[in-house]
């Protein structure tokens, strides 16, 4: 199962180009699979789709993203400012290992450089990601942030 897991994110990734402001908040999957470019929120919600028709369970997760890069996720390794931005990702419930965070946009497991707001069974919310459109330093910011 943790094959199929991965190798979901992998084909997200593939599939689709990044593109900030590229859809709008109620783009159907069958819209982003048609021009397959997105911002994060898409990333989740071809993933979530992906996982779901796969018969596993799924959630749709919006909060924050803590990095140096809002475009590539990547954690400062030193003193470097941070970029403090809303994000969306999938959590998947794994028999045996409980929900895994996985960040389709930036092919990353979600944790450390994540933190969860909220939490939704649905297949599409409301969420705007402002990190897809702006990002904003907070050199304040924590390093690290527990779920």
């Amino acid at each position: 199962m943790l094959e199929a897991v991965t190798a979901v994110q992998s084909a997200v990734g593939e599939l689709l180009d990044y593109e900030s402001g590229a859809t709008e908040v109620g783009v159907s999957v069958a819209e982003i699979f048609e021009h397959r470019r997105g911002v994060c929120q898409d990333y989740a919600h071809v993933a979530l789709a992906a996982y779901r028709s796969l018969g596993l369970p799924a959630r749709y997760v919006s909060g924050y993203l803590y990095a140096r890069d809002s475009s590539s996720g990547e954690l400062p390794t030193d003193d470097a400012e941070l970029v403090v931005a809303t994000h969306a990702w999938v959590e998947v419930a794994i028999s045996g290992h409980g929900w895994w965070g996985l960040d389709p946009t930036n092919q990353l497991l979600a944790g450390s450089a994540t933190s969860r707001s909220a939490t939704v069974g649905t297949t599409k919310t409301s969420h705007r990601c402002v990190a897809c459109t702006t990002a904003t330093p907070n050199p304040a910011a924590p390093r690290s942030s527990s779920r």
